[in-house]
């Protein structure tokens, strides 16, 4: 038996394995829909059928011509389902379940097909049209005409089957999934992503390290060892602090300076720009408005900002979700591959009876392969999300890191800290500089 795996399936694989005398021992399953419901021909119709029965020739000549057609329909229909589909705009094209749906209703339009039965129930390929004609057939006749109405009544199994539950899954909510997928994987190959994938990573240590509490401790201990220092902060802070004063103040601790202004209060020991590990700014990525903090107004900051929306996007519950319907649609086109019916069909595409077996053949081993090789990539492809992302990109780590310990809320609790420490060297610097001071007569 041939087991197809998700975690190291191979397209060429697929081709080879389906060329394959599949031998499989289990009995073939009931379908899971009810028959067609076959309306009475009209009069014009079974006159002609009686007229083609009574003549052999004629009657085996239509054979050829609905066998031929009953293959060229489910050829059309897997040749629709493209192996080299742009993910990314895949839903510009029929799905596989609308294309699936499409041919099995003209299928079901020009050859009467009972599922119960699994025979055609009306037309030349009818069992019942055949024995009607029998005694006006040659033994020869009758061999190739019950050789192509077997061979139609096999297809039709399968491809109203195994094949029909495949095509089924891949409706077009999966090819919407698909799309989203591939074009969020198509950003991820972008600078704007990677630009902001690298800054995350790299903001989120720095602020939930010790940059900053070490920036607050050397102000502080500036006051403690040079007195003068409170003398440069009264100078510029006076004897109020005003709202925008605070906040130059608080930008100055935590981000090291600010796009909008900037700081030209008390150094007290302390750089003025302040850097992650790459030696980007702060400042481009993060900015202070008041005591809130929010992303900078520029191109690295709005970066940053689209880049963390998809953390709602792709969170690891839909993202489950997707690898259970992707694996889901798998294992129906798996099935379809490996059924018994399908491994009937191959035990049989080599003997060449009559001319339209070459179509037959052609359709087994190459044109059906490929619709189910398309299916699987997908499949695989949408299988191969999340690991992509791990492989690739610090998406996934970060997505887990904001979740945790958000990015703003790390800001935030050193807004508190850099703000507590500013009340402090104001009731120093009150307590050092003289309420005589000119620095303390104004506000």
């Amino acid at each position: 038996m041939i087991i197809f795996n998700s975690k190291n399936f191979f397209c060429p694989l697929l081709l080879a394995c389906l060329s394959l005398n599949i031998q499989i021992t289990a009995q073939e399953a009931g379908f899971d829909f009810s028959d067609e419901e076959v309306t009475e021909s009209d009069p014009d119709a079974q006159r002609a059928i009686m007229s083609l029965i009574s003549d052999g020739i004629k009657y085996e000549a239509a054979c050829h011509q609905a066998y031929a057609d009953v293959l060229a329909i489910i050829s059309r229909c897997c040749k629709e389902i493209p192996i080299d589909r742009d993910y990314t705009e895949c839903t510009g094209a029929p799905c596989a379940d609308a294309i699936h749906a499409e041919n099995l209703a003209l299928l079901m339009s020009r050859h009467p097909y009972s599922t119960s039965a699994g025979q055609f129930s009306d037309g030349v390929l009818s069992r019942t049209t055949l024995e009607k004609a029998k005694p006006n057939l040659t033994s020869e006749q009758y061999t190739r005409i019950d050789h192509m109405i077997t061979r139609s009544e096999m297809l039709m199994r399968w491809f109203i089957g195994p094949f029909r539950s495949a095509c089924t899954v891949h409706h077009y909510d999966y090819y919407k999934d698909v799309q989203r997928v591939a074009r969020f994987l198509v950003y991820t190959e972008t600078r704007d992503f990677q630009v902001a994938d690298k800054a995350y990573k790299e903001l989120s240590s720095f602020f939930d390290g010790s940059v900053i509490p070490d920036r607050i401790m050397t102000a502080m201990n500036s006051f403690d060892y040079n007195q003068r220092q409170a003398y440069v902060f009264s100078n510029y802070f006076h004897n109020r602090i005003s709202d925008k004063e605070r906040e130059a103040w608080i930008c100055y601790i935590v981000l090291g300076s600010s796009l909008r202004y900037i700081y030209d209060g008390p150094i007290l020991n302390l750089g003025k720009e302040v850097n992650l590990a790459s030696g980007s700014p702060v400042r481009l990525f993060i900015d202070i408005r008041g005591k809130t903090p929010s992303f900078a107004y520029s191109e690295p900051g709005a970066e940053l900002s689209c880049y963390m929306r998809h953390f709602d996007t792709w969170t690891p519950a839909r993202m489950n979700a997707l690898s259970d319907t992707a694996e889901e649609a798998y294992e129906q086109v798996n099935t379809a591959a490996t059924h018994h019916l399908f491994a009937k069909l191959e035990a049989v595409a080599e003997d060449l009876v009559v001319k339209e077996d070459s179509i037959f053949k052609e359709l087994v081993t190459y044109t059906i392969p490929n619709a189910l090789a398309a299916m699987m990539l997908m499949d695989e492809y949408m299988l191969s999300f999340e690991k992509k992302l791990k492989e690739e990109t610090s998406f996934v780590a970060n997505r887990e890191k904001e979740k945790n310990t958000p990015l703003f809320a790390l800001i935030s609790k050193h807004i508190a800290r850099a703000e507590s420490a500013l009340s402090t060297l104001k009731a120093k610097a009150d307590r050092i500089v003289p309420n005589t001071d000119p620095s303390r007569q104004k506000d």
